[in-house]
């Protein structure tokens, strides 16, 4: 996992096997792309959420002496709950520390202060930057894929979470 998300993909692949063939794995509701990372062939993942989006495209290029660097601030700055708009670096990167220190992502964020209880996954993304590369990643609606489709393709289909709490469960409307 590079960075918390509000779905649930990752309990989901425990269950999860697959026993077709297929040559790309493809997330059109990309998140936190637990799909694209448990899989070792090349991937496609599409956000409409350009922060996200952001957040993939900082993390390909990334080295892990920044990552070690965004830790060692995030530690330095989290015990005084220092708002991570404050901080200086890229926007990119304070939304991949916003989402993983300033509280639970649950269909809106509703921090930028750095908790004490909260660290970056700094050694789980270095473990994936390699994988990185072999993931392709698009701005736009999950229908943006019917563009890039492919022979080969696996979809894997997690739709955003609307209308849930934190738990996940459907938010009913009295009449």
């Amino acid at each position: 996992m590079l960075f918390r998300y509000s779905g649930n993909k990752r309990k989901l692949l425990n269950h999860l096997r697959i026993d077709i063939p297929y040559k790309r794995a493809v997330e059109p509701y990309l998140g936190s792309g637990a799909f694209l990372l448990s899989t070792d062939k090349p991937g496609l993942g599409i956000d409409l959420n350009p922060d996200i989006v952001n957040i993939w495209n900082f993390l390909k290029t990334t080295t892990i002496d920044r990552l070690e660097y965004l830790a060692e601030l995030v530690e330095k700055n989290k015990t005084n709950k220092t708002s991570v708009k404050d901080l200086d670096i890229s926007d990119a990167e304070k939304q991949y520390i916003r989402i993983n220190c300033a509280g639970v992502y649950v269909g809106q964020l509703s921090s930028w202060k750095l908790y004490p209880q909260h660290h970056l996954p700094v050694h789980k993304t270095i473990i994936a930057l390699p994988k990185l590369q072999d993931i392709e990643i698009l701005l736009g609606e999950a229908s943006l894929y019917l563009s890039h489709q492919k022979d080969g393709d696996l979809v894997f289909i997690d739709p955003p979470y609307m209308n849930t709490d934190p738990n996940y469960v459907i938010k009913s409307t009295k009449t």
